[in-house]
């Protein structure tokens, strides 16, 4: 893959991901990471595109009888189970986040790989910090369309 972009702070981040999706004209999406900090993420990337994506759903750990479906309140998005697992099939993008490729998540890379194939999506976007797809050997294992990666350095403390 070449580098296209390059910027600091987490809303470059968030906004090169928002201008990626948007200019797929995407209509469905499901993310696929981790339980705990990727559900968390998947929830700000989400709302930063909560005007354009109708149809957002989450994966935790590659368990389909998990996935929740997104809900739009005033406040944010509040999550809820997903009855019909048909709506997670042929989305428009998958987005496959870095926690999953991690030790902490249980999934392994031929779920991954496995779920891709079942779910059938358009487009597969990656989104990880600190080059975890390619640190976990996830890199070459996954036909990414794109992948969005920062950094955290540095992390500074101040204190008075």
């Amino acid at each position: 893959m070449k580098t296209v972009n390059s910027g600091k702070c987490l809303s470059f981040f968030v906004e090169e991901f928002k201008l990626e999706v948007e200019s797929k004209k995407a209509e469905k999406i499901v993310y696929l990471g981790s339980k705990g900090v990727c559900f968390s993420m998947a929830q700000l990337f989400g709302y930063s595109i909560r005007n354009t994506i109708k149809n957002q759903y989450f994966i935790p750990d590659a368990e389909l009888e998990n996935s929740v479906e997104y809900e739009l309140t005033d406040i944010g998005y509040r999550f809820f189970g997903l009855e019909n697992k048909k709506n997670l099939y042929g989305p428009d993008i998958m987005v496959i986040m870095g926690g999953i490729a991690t030790k902490h998540s249980k999934a392994t890379i031929e779920e991954i790989t496995g779920l891709i194939k079942n779910l059938n999506p358009k487009i597969v976007i990656g989104i990880s910090i600190c080059n975890v797809f390619d640190k976990s050997g996830w890199l070459e294992k996954i036909n990414f369309d794109s992948l969005i990666d920062g950094t955290l350095e540095p992390v500074v403390l101040f204190k008075k």
